[in-house]
C-alpha cells in the first residue's frame, strides 16, 4: 500500500521539478548540450554511369560550367575527392547522428550534368574528326607517294614498278583506312548517345569529430556510414551511425522523440507535462544553435576544435516543416541543433536567405520525429 503513495510523491516532486525549471543562459546550454555536437566531414566525388556502361568521375564544376577533377580513372579521382564540413549532434547511445542530407549525401543538378556530359562527348567527337581529318590527309599522301613506286627505262622504253615499295604504302593505307573507319563509328556513336538514362550519384566517405578534441588530418575524424536519408524534398536530413555502434560515455544525447524507448522515467514525465510544439514555438521566442560555422576556419583553437553558440529569435510563424530565425549562420552550420532556452531540440538548422548571414531555416521537431521514428 505504501507505493502508490512513494509513487505519487516522486511524481510530484518531478511536476514541481518542472514547474520550476528556468530558461538557461547559453553557457549553461552549451555545457550541457556542447558534448553531443559533432562536426561532419564528407569527402566525396561523383560517379556518372553513361548509357554505355562507361563510367566517369568528377568532383562538381568550374565557373565555366565544366566538370572539375575529371577523369575515367578510379585511383586518380580518390585522390582528388572534394571535402565538405556540416554539423550533426547525437541523438541515441548506440551512436546514430542526425544531419543534413547536403552535408551527408551531396547531389548535383542533373540536368547540369547531362550538358556537360553532352559538351564533354562532342568534344571527344570533335577530336575524333580532327585525328581522322589527319588520317585522310595521311591517306593522299600515301596515295600520292605510289608515283615514286614507278620508273621508265629510257634505253628500252619500259616502266617499272618498285612492287616492295607499292604493298608497303598500300599496306598502310589499308591500316590507315580501318582505323578511320573505326573512328567514324565512335564519331557516330559519340554523338548519338541518350543520355536520358544517364546515371550520377555521390560517392562519400564520411567521419565525425567531437566538440572539444583535437583533429589536425582528415584521418582524425572517426568513421561512420549514412543509414538512412529522407526522400522528402522539404525534409532535409540524413541519419548517420559511429560504425562502433557505441556513442561514448559522457556524450550529450539530444531527445528527438518523446517516444524514445531510452528515456528515463523523468525525462518521460518533463515531456509530459511540456507544452506542445505549437505552444513553444512562438514569434520572438528565443532560440540557441549549436554549431560549426566556417568549419575548421573559425572552430580550430589552441584546446581543440570548439563549436559555436550563437541565438536569436522566431522571426516568422511557423509553418508545418520550417521555422525562421534570426540566429547568424555560416557555411558549416548545416546539420546544426537548434534548441530552445530550456536546451530542448526544436529544430535542424539547414538552409539560409540568400544575401543575409542573419535569417536562417531550421526542420521543426514534428518533422525529425516522423524521419527518425521511420529509421
Amino acid at each position: 500500500m505504501k507505493q502508490p503513495k512513494i509513487f505519487f510523491l516522486s511524481l510530484f516532486a518531478i511536476v514541481s521539478l518542472v514547474a520550476c525549471d528556468s530558461a538557461k543562459t547559453s553557457d549553461e546550454i552549451l555545457t550541457e548540450c556542447g558534448s553531443g555536437v559533432v562536426m561532419v566531414a564528407n569527402q566525396f566525388y561523383y560517379k556518372v554511369t553513361l548509357p554505355t556502361g562507361k563510367v566517369w568521375y568528377f568532383t562538381g564544376f568550374d565557373k565555366d560550367g565544366d566538370f572539375e577533377n575529371w577523369t575515367m580513372d578510379l585511383e586518380e579521382i580518390q585522390k582528388n575527392k572534394k571535402m565538405l564540413t556540416g554539423t550533426g549532434f547525437l541523438i541515441s547511445k548506440d551512436g546514430k547522428i542526425l544531419t543534413n542530407r547536403h552535408v551527408a549525401a551531396p547531389t548535383i543538378d542533373l540536368s547540369d550534368t547531362k550538358k556537360s556530359v553532352r559538351a564533354l562527348l562532342d568534344s571527344m567527337a570533335e577530336m575524333v574528326r580532327l585525328e581522322m581529318q589527319s588520317m585522310s590527309e595521311k591517306y593522299d599522301e600515301l596515295e600520292n607517294a605510289k608515283r615514286t613506286c614507278y620508273s621508265y627505262n629510257e634505253y628500252d622504253g619500259n616502266i617499272y614498278v618498285d612492287n616492295e615499295k607499292m604493298q608497303q604504302i598500300e599496306q598502310e593505307q589499308a591500316e590507315l583506312k580501318e582505323a578511320y573507319d573505326g573512328d567514324s563509328e565512335i564519331k557516330n556513336s559519340l554523338k548519338t548517345i541518350d543520355l536520358s538514362e544517364l546515371k550520377v550519384e555521390s560517392v562519400c566517405e564520411l567521419g565525425i569529430a567531437y566538440n572539444n578534441t583535437f583533429v589536425t588530418k582528415i584521418t582524425d575524424f572517426i568513421p561512420c556510414v549514412m543509414t538512412s536519408v529522407s526522400d522528402k524534398e522539404n525534409v532535409d536530413l540524413a541519419m548517420l551511425q559511429l560504425k562502433s555502434k557505441q556513442t561514448p560515455d559522457g556524450k550529450h544525447v539530444f531527445a528527438v522523440s518523446d517516444n524514445d524507448e531510452k528515456q528515463g522515467f523523468t525525462d518521460k514525465v518533463k515531456n509530459l507535462f511540456a507544452s506542445s510544439d505549437k505552444d513553444e514555438l512562438q514569434t520572438e521566442q528565443k532560440l540557441y544553435m549549436i554549431g560549426f560555422n566556417a568549419g575548421f576556419t573559425l572552430s580550430n583553437t589552441s584546446q581543440g576544435i570548439k563549436a559555436q553558440i550563437t541565438s536569436g529569435t522566431i522571426s516568422q510563424k511557423p509553418d508545418n516543416d520550417k521555422i525562421m530565425y534570426t540566429i547568424p549562420s555560416l557555411p558549416g552550420s548545416s546539420g546544426s541543433p537548434v534548441v530552445n532556452e530550456y536546451g530542448k531540440l526544436v529544430a535542424v538548422n539547414f538552409a539560409g536567405m540568400t544575401g543575409t548571414q542573419s535569417f536562417n531555416y531550421g526542420i521543426q521537431s514534428k518533422r525529425i520525429q516522423q524521419f527518425v521514428n521511420n529509421d
